[in-house]
């Protein structure tokens, strides 16, 4: 049988309490604390410890008017006189705060679980959330953007969005549908400057309404237009954010300036945003207007070509203008336009003839070409929920663990008439202080190694501007709250499920059953 604390404090703190509704709770945790400080560090120790958290509990207390139980009632948690709810949560919390105190190392392994194991996740997570679900950065109204894709042309069932000839585009760009069109791709590697200076920088091009149709403001000076935009202009060239900081130094004096691209001289007249780097996952270091370049780089004429399928087109719809319509209306267009185009004598080809235009949104997981285009996020969404797994069996195996360790102190609070709510309460208590410092130090992890794995994982996307954005922070606080509210009470129901005194008697006789079959389970799906 445990000793017993100091007579005389215990006496003081019950009659600081008085009746108040969660003295029996107080009380109880104090004489398991007690018992367990005093095994550890001795008796003397222990006295001067019960003392000082008697003195400092009574306290709290002195002053405070009795909350005397109504004619009838039980003991709390056996069906009167309850505890208010956010009264015997914060009791909870606190009781779960002494809990980890006496047992940092345990404390500390479920915590490391959680940041290593669930901040990795989260990476992943962001990872799949950024291939998959985000729209393009800086880009206004997503909504009302489409890719466009051309359908039933000859044996393909769909298209590549990347299947447009220039005079395909030019057929349906002008259409009432529409708010505007632009036509991008046919990116090049070119080198700038020269010598030990150069060095290869990605340029794609696009027509003058590319940025007016995404909605993009440029960060310094301007982007080009129609008089930029034409066979025979002078060249220009707008630079990338992440480009103009590092090979710049974000200088306001660049507007103005040449660059060396290739074979040509090219005027810097404007930055973009911060963040953007097109309409697709691409890193793009400038951008050139496409009908001036591909006039000055190219010694066939591609822009007026039905063959050369080099370039993509976005759409923004026209308000009010549902998909149906606008499909309707370009896939006219555009039969018109190859029409025409054979009674004049030209051969575009079996495979040209009877396409029908068809529109998916910028988000590839809401395109038609979703599933070929996310293929290694599916990869990478099965890794992270096997690490998940891993994680939440981890947590499970310890919290059991720990369970199985402090089954006597349960059976003997159930013999002294506590409430099976309140154990199941004080468990989530202890849950939710592990949810919450589990949750921030798996935020840590994943802000500190979430370039390092997006750049291992996904080599040449453009990372985010920030690594944990809010959907990511919802989405881990989700899971740490779900992993742990779970793990920490399947040993609280354990618990309940056994007669106290079966307990005490197999305690007194040294006998320790393991965790069951739950603890089997989750050690055999470690090991898978």
């Amino acid at each position: 049988m445990s000793a017993a604390p100091p007579r005389m404090a215990e006496r003081l703190l019950r009659r600081c309490l008085r009746s108040t509704p969660s003295a029996l709770y107080i009380v109880g945790d104090l004489r398991q604390e007690y018992s367990a400080v005093r095994a550890e560090r001795g008796a003397a120790i222990a006295n001067l410890w019960y003392w000082s958290e008697a003195t400092r509990v009574g306290s709290c207390y002195i002053g405070r008017r009795s909350e005397a139980p109504e004619p009838g009632a039980g003991p709390p948690g056996l069906g009167g006189g309850e505890v208010p709810l956010w009264r015997g949560l914060a009791g909870d919390l606190r009781s779960a705060l002494r809990v980890f105190r006496r047992s940092p190392g345990f404390a500390a392994a479920v915590v490391l679980t959680l940041a290593l194991g669930l901040g990795a996740n989260a990476t992943m997570f962001g990872a799949v959330d950024r291939i998959l679900l985000s729209p393009p950065d800086r880009v206004q109204d997503h909504e009302e953007l489409r890719f466009l894709y051309l359908t039933g042309l000859g044996q393909r069932s769909i298209s590549s969005p990347t299947a447009y000839s220039f005079p395909d585009f030019e057929s349906i760009r002008d259409l009432p549908v529409l708010q505007g069109a632009a036509a991008f791709g046919s990116r090049t590697r070119l080198t700038m400057d020269s010598g030990a200076e150069a060095r290869r920088v990605t340029v794609e091009h696009a027509t003058a309404e590319f940025f007016p149709v995404l909605g993009v403001t440029p960060g310094l000076g301007r982007f080009f237009d129609l008089q930029d935009d034409r066979p025979g202009a002078p060249p220009v060239v707008v630079l990338s954010h992440a480009f103009w900081d590092r090979e710049f130094g974000r200088d306001p004096g660049v507007i103005g300036r040449t660059v060396a691209l290739g074979a040509h001289s090219y005027e810097i007249i404007g930055v973009a945003p911060e963040g953007f780097t097109g309409v697709e996952l691409r890193q793009n270091d400038a951008w050139v207007p496409l009908r001036m370049n591909i006039a000055l780089t190219n010694s066939w004429d591609v822009l007026s070509s039905r063959g050369a399928w080099w370039f993509r087109v976005v759409v923004r719809l026209a308000d009010g203008v549902t998909d149906e319509e606008a499909e309707a209306q370009m896939t006219a267009a555009h039969a018109s336009a190859i029409a025409a185009f054979v009674d004049g004598g030209g051969d575009v080809g079996r495979s040209a003839v009877g396409g029908a235009v068809r529109g998916g949104s910028v988000v590839l997981a809401l395109g038609p070409n979703a599933s070929r285009d996310s293929a290694v996020t599916l990869w990478l969404a099965g890794v992270s929920l096997l690490v998940l797994l891993v994680a939440c069996a981890n947590v499970a195996n310890l919290m059991l663990a720990r369970g199985i360790h402090r089954r006597r102190e349960r059976a003997v609070r159930l013999a002294l008439g506590v409430g099976r709510r309140s154990l199941i309460f004080q468990a989530l208590g202890e849950a939710l202080v592990l949810a919450t410092v589990g949750g921030l130090a798996a935020v840590v992890v994943a802000a500190w190694s979430g370039r390092a794995l997006y750049g291992l994982l996904l080599p040449g996307i453009p990372l985010p501007e920030t690594i944990v954005g809010p959907r990511l922070v919802f989405f881990l606080g989700a899971v740490v709250l779900i992993t742990t509210v779970v793990a920490g009470l399947l040993p609280v129901l354990q618990a309940l499920r056994t007669v106290p005194g079966d307990v005490l008697r197999s305690s007194r006789r040294g006998s320790t059953r393991g965790r069951g079959r739950v603890g089997g389970l989750l050690t055999f799906g470690q090991i898978g």
